[in-house]
């Protein structure tokens, strides 16, 4: 402690002495400056920083100048300026004790700069990889990098510019790694990097593929593409033979093969293989993945061995019998005449309903399936085209001829009715001992029949198809009629009645047992009356069942007559008679006065002019006026047949006298003179009254 004295003196007075003491007090030591950590990262909470004074002191913080106060306290927290790091923070302490401020101490702290992050640079993996796996790193990569397994960056896989995916940490979806860079004890913000899976790629290239051999062409595409196909994708084939790694068929636009086209085919032999396809998948970051590997089983089917045709002729009538082909019972048969199509080794006419057909030929083409599934996959054979079979024609053998013949018909044709249009082979034979012959083919026979009796004519045909025929034909040779008649003329000279008496022997045959059978003959009489110069006339028929009833003719005319009478038995044999009759003219006119239309008796009705024996005869009716109300010529068999009913245009005329006019020429030719008048004279007029 220092004490001093002092006085003042004012104009020469010196003022009492004043005592002054100071105290020297010793100056305290620098504080000791404690901050923990002295380096951190600049993420990192910064350090504060502590002094402790002695008992009294009190601590003094400045800055790194020394001279800019900051506060008083034991401690400071820093306040960290605005610039990047890294920087080194500085702050200065002092402490004052009794009022002294010691000299300062200086403590500093570290702030490292938060190393830059990495720059992912992601990875990919193709599902159920477990070679040649990518490495994830980044871009500005160092050797301090740290790569974990979760955000947290707990669990540490490995350190490094990369890390190298192991197998079996990806399954079939996108992962995450972590990295964080470490420089100068500080870590980067933990920055994700993704490991990419691609979904092993799937597809489908359908079923199993069964097709034939011939022809073959079916197409095995590939679809169903996951992920979808893309430009640089494709799908690698192999056909034929186990599956290696590696390229194999070129894929094309379509992503399809045709197995067939890669193949050396055998169509005579059934052939299976496999067919195998891998889908590769290039994603656009170039990484190419794998498909498992799928297969169909190609099958290729022999063609059907080409069916061998046996046919035989067909004669027409006959059963109809199956058509034969050696094949398996597969077999098709296509008719080019538009017969039902049929299968199997035999065509079966009765089975399609076929009893007949026409005579002509028949062409088939046959094919011979080998077949998988019916409908669905048949190999058919090589086409046996245009197999033909006939129908012949069948050996029509009926004899055509006479079977009723007279006695001495000599040469009397036999012949069969159909002719063939190729010679067919005829053996022909007659019972009897006949005469018989041939002379104009074969199919012609001649036979000369001199006595009466029954014979069988028999023929045998060989077509040139070798259809066979038979024929008989029984011949029944019968006697000549002996024709006869007589006549009388009752009454009238211009009629005749004329009575038949021919004579006609039966057909007598003894059979190989002796017993006699007898055939009746009858016969059929036409009669020329001898009316006219023609010997061929015919007038009328009596058949023989009225061969006993007098035939009546009139209207005979005067003169000498010749009537024949010709015969002609059931066997067509014929025979004449004829002899000479005389006719003398006997003819007559009646003319009646009245008539009465409206008269319950019959024969009193008309106005009938009776008139026989006449070739012609006409008569006119006339009214009082002059007009004509009725006319008639009828005349039959020489009788005038007319007669007027009374009525004109359908109208029954009024009770008058009405004129009539004759004109009539005898059957002997002579003119009718007319009625004969009371003077004695003759007239063609006369009168007739109408009553009613």
């Amino acid at each position: 402690t220092y004490t001093f004295h002092a006085t003042q003196t004012v104009d020469g007075c010196e003022s009492q002495t004043a005592a002054a003491t100071y105290e020297v007090k010793p100056r305290p030591l620098a504080p000791a400056i404690v901050v923990a950590p002295l380096s951190i990262c600049a993420y990192q909470v910064d350090p504060t920083f502590n002094a402790t004074p002695a008992p009294t002191g009190t601590i003094n913080w400045y800055q790194s100048d020394e001279t800019t106060f900051i506060q008083n306290g034991t401690s400071l927290t820093p306040v960290r300026p605005n610039q990047v790091p890294p920087m080194t923070i500085t702050y200065a302490a002092s402490q004052t004790v009794n009022g002294c401020e010691g000299p300062k101490a200086k403590a500093s702290y570290q702030v490292k700069a938060t190393p830059s992050n990495p720059i992912p640079r992601d990875a990919t993996v193709c599902e159920g990889q477990s070679i040649n796996l990518p490495a994830v790193s980044s871009q500005n990569a160092t050797i301090n990098d740290k790569w974990y397994d979760d955000a947290m960056a707990s669990s540490l896989l490995g350190t490094g510019y990369s890390y190298e995916v192991k197998a079996g940490e990806f399954s079939n979806a996108d992962r995450n790694y972590y990295v964080v860079r470490i420089v100068n004890g500080c870590s980067s913000d933990t920055v994700a990097v993704k490991l990419k899976v691609i979904t092993k790629p799937d597809f489908t290239i359908g079923s199993d593929v069964e097709e034939c051999a011939v022809g073959a062409n079916k197409v095995i595409p590939a679809g169903g593409f996951s992920p979808a196909i893309n430009a640089n994708s494709e799908v690698v084939w192999v056909v034929g033979k186990t599956y290696l790694s590696g390229r194999g068929i070129e894929d094309n636009s379509q992503h399809a093969v045709v197995p067939a086209t890669k193949l050396p085919i055998n169509v005579e032999a059934d052939y299976t293989t496999n067919v195998y396809a891998t889908y590769l998948y290039q994603d656009a970051s170039g990484i190419t993945c794998y498909s498992d590997t799928i297969s169909v089983e190609y099958t290729l089917h022999r063609k059907a061995r080409t069916p061998i045709v046996a046919f035989n002729t067909i004669c027409q009538g006959e059963e109809i019998q199956p058509l034969q082909a050696f094949g398996s019972p597969n077999i098709v048969w296509l008719s080019k005449n538009g017969l039902p199509t049929s299968f199997g080794q035999t065509y079966n006419f009765t089975q399609l309903g076929i009893t007949e057909l026409p005579t002509g030929f028949y062409t088939f083409d046959l094919y011979d399936r080998n077949i998988i599934t019916p409908d669905v996959l048949e190999c058919p054979s090589d086409t046996a085209k245009g197999k033909v079979f006939e129908v012949a024609p069948a050996a029509v053998t009926n004899i055509i001829g006479d079977s009723l013949v007279c006695v001495n018909t000599i040469e009397t044709m036999y012949m069969v009715e159909t002719a063939p249009s190729k010679q067919s082979n005829y053996v022909w034979s007659v019972t009897g001992n006949r005469v018989n012959y041939s002379k104009d083919g074969e199919a012609v026979r001649y036979i000369d029949w001199d006595i009466q009796g029954v014979d069988t004519i028999a023929v045998y045909e060989n077509t040139y198809a070798g259809c066979e025929g038979f024929d008989t034909l029984i011949v029944k040779v019968a006697n000549y009629p002996v024709p006869h008649f007589s006549y009388t003329m009752p009454g009238a000279s211009n009629v005749v009645e004329f009575l038949d008496s021919t004579t006609q022997k039966n057909v007598i045959d003894k059979l190989a047992d002796g017993t006699v059978v007898e055939y009746p003959v009858t016969y059929t009489m036409f009669w020329n009356y001898g009316k006219t110069d023609d010997e061929s006339w015919v007038d009328s028929i009596v058949e023989y069942e009225d061969r006993l009833k007098p035939v009546r003719v009139e209207g005979y005319v005067v003169g000498p007559k010749f009537p024949i009478l010709t015969v002609e038995n059931s066997f067509g044999c014929k025979a004449n008679y004829t002899e000479q009759i005389y006719i003398e003219s006997l003819g007559g006119i009646y003319m009646p006065t009245a008539f009465a239309p409206n008269n319950p008796a019959y024969g009193v009705r008309y106005f009938h002019p009776v008139a026989h024996g006449v070739e012609s005869c006409e008569v006119w009716v006339y009214d009082v006026w002059g007009n004509l109300v009725w006319y008639s010529n009828e005349v039959e068999d020489g009788i005038f047949v007319g007669k007027w009913d009374g009525t004109y245009n359908g109208e029954m005329l009024k009770s008058d006298t009405y004129i009539w006019k004759m004109e009539a020429n005898y059957m002997g030719g002579n003119e009718w003179p007319g009625v004969q008048k009371p003077n004695g004279s003759e007239t063609k007029f006369g009168s007739v009254v109408l009553l009613r």
